[in-house]
């Protein structure tokens, strides 16, 4: 009887209205055929049904010419004399035709207001009483009742009464629940269309029931074109099990809270949407449909990316010396206290190389700075090829690097600074027509062995210095 969403209002109305007219006019036609079947001699019962259904098709024309309104008062107008007619002619007071006089007043509550229904009691109860004036005067002998005429009168006025008062009362609550419906089915439509989030409303068989103007517009489609869509289709065949999982866990919490999904829109583009995910459930906790709303946070998740590597940029960068593109001082010497205090809770051996470049004065000076600059390049390149892969390895100073190399004993120590040694002799520089050799000298120092034990990373370097500054001698003595 009532509609679900739009045109409530006297939409009801109009669908009984028309429901008491598709059942009325095939009965009455069906009674006229009984009656002349029966009887065919022309009489009031054959005049009456006849009127009826010619009263029950002008209130159709009535209703497309002139409207509901109209036509819902005269049924209820037409019902009420033709009834009255009928009880007149059939046996007054004792008619059987009485009981459809409560019908019409039902009708009239139902199609009517409520002043027009108070009307039609009034009449009703009016007309019934001259049936019983009629019947006392003995001027209707056909009206004459075995029971008390005012008991009939009585009986019949209450039910009137009764069903009029009931009706509208019942009525009153129909138009309140009918508003309450209206007016939710409205705040629902306005914060589902107006919305700036996209809304998704797909069933348990995983098909979209609907979707709001935001979300078909974001994935590119027309709202009627993913009604009946599956899901799956809205996602990357990489991201499918992931979001399996996640309907899967939706139905022990009812409610997932937002998390960010790759999905494909209609041109096979991919959107990157922030979603929740909700079970919607009947009042019994049966599963009706799942919901979920999202917002396109491509944009955003771009950005983030792009601040990400901008900050890896910028730390890479401030921890990089700019010419050789290996760990800076500050940097390098992070990481030797880093090891330092590994060791200090380890107790794992720990070894500390200074590598100092020879020469780097005399190319400057004989070939340019731009040819030292390129031999600090090779000794740096060479260094690192030959450092193991968790070694760290930086600039220490303007020829002069630091290898801090954990978990390194002496002997290894040595072992790695003579591969070192030995590449790098072997590297040349181009400066103009010459090739001119790289050299470098070594420090080593480490912490397995020593006495007395060695208290700081501080202490550490030192050794190593002293060790680099006997080396370079050793050089320049054997160079004498």
């Amino acid at each position: 009887m009532f509609p679900h969403y739009e045109g409530l209002g006297d939409n009801w109305r109009a669908r009984l209205l028309g429901a008491m007219l598709s059942l009325g006019i095939p009965i009455t036609l069906g009674l006229a055929v009984v009656i002349i079947l029966t009887d065919p001699v022309f009489s009031i019962d054959v005049i009456l049904v006849a009127a009826f259904l010619l009263f029950e098709v002008g209130v159709w024309l009535v209703w497309f010419r002139f409207g509901l309104n109209p036509a819902s008062v005269l049924l209820v107008l037409g019902s009420g004399i033709l009834i009255s007619v009928s009880i007149f002619y059939s046996g007054g007071i004792a008619s059987v035709a009485l009981v459809a006089q409560a019908f019409v007043v039902v009708v009239a509550a139902l199609v009517t207001t409520t002043g027009f229904t108070l009307i039609v009691v009034i009449a009703t109860t009016l007309f019934n009483f001259s049936l019983i004036y009629f019947a006392e005067s003995q001027q209707l002998t056909q009206l004459v009742l075995n029971d008390e005429p005012i008991i009939r009168f009585s009986i019949q006025t209450a039910l009137l009464l009764i069903s009029a008062g009931t009706i509208l009362y019942s009525k009153r609550i129909i138009q309140a629940l009918t508003l309450n419906l209206a007016n939710s089915e409205y705040r629902f439509r306005a914060l589902f269309e107006q919305t700036t989030d996209a809304v998704f409303i797909f069933g348990l068989n995983l098909r979209l029931i609907e979707v709001n103007e935001q979300a078909a517009k974001m994935l590119a489609y027309k709202p009627k074109e993913m009604v009946d869509l599956p899901v799956q289709k809205l996602f990357p065949a990489d991201e499918w099990r992931d979001v399996q999982e996640r309907l899967e866990a939706v139905k022990g919490t009812d409610f997932l809270a937002p998390i960010t999904r790759r999905v494909v829109t209609k041109a096979g583009d991919e959107l990157m949407l922030e979603t929740n995910l909700s079970l919607v459930k009947d009042e019994h906790g049966k599963p009706l449909h799942y919901q979920s709303t999202g917002r396109d946070v491509t944009q955003k998740v771009m950005e983030e990316q792009r601040m990400k590597s901008t900050l890896v940029h910028m730390v890479v960068k401030a921890s990089t010396d700019p010419l050789t593109g290996i760990l800076n001082r500050e940097t390098v010497l992070q990481h030797a206290r880093a090891e330092w205090e590994r060791y200090a809770r380890e107790q794992q051996p720990m070894s500390l190389m200074l590598v100092d470049m020879d020469g780097l004065k005399e190319i400057n000076d004989t070939y340019g700075h731009n040819a030292g600059d390129q031999a600090l390049n090779a000794v740096a390149r060479v260094v690192d090829q030959h450092k193991r892969p968790y070694d760290w390895f930086g600039r220490y100073g303007g020829d002069e690097f630091m290898v801090v190399l954990p978990g390194a004993s002496e002997e290894a120590a040595q072992m790695i600074a003579g591969r070192m040694e030995g590449a790098v002799q072997k590297e040349r520089v181009k400066a103009g027509r010459k090739q001119l050799p790289l050299s470098c000298s070594f420090g080593l120092a480490s912490t397995n062995g020593h006495q007395p034990p060695i208290r700081g990373i501080t202490e550490l370097i030192e050794l190593a210095d002293v060790a680099l500054y006997k080396a370079k001698r050793r050089k320049r003595l054997g160079a004498s």
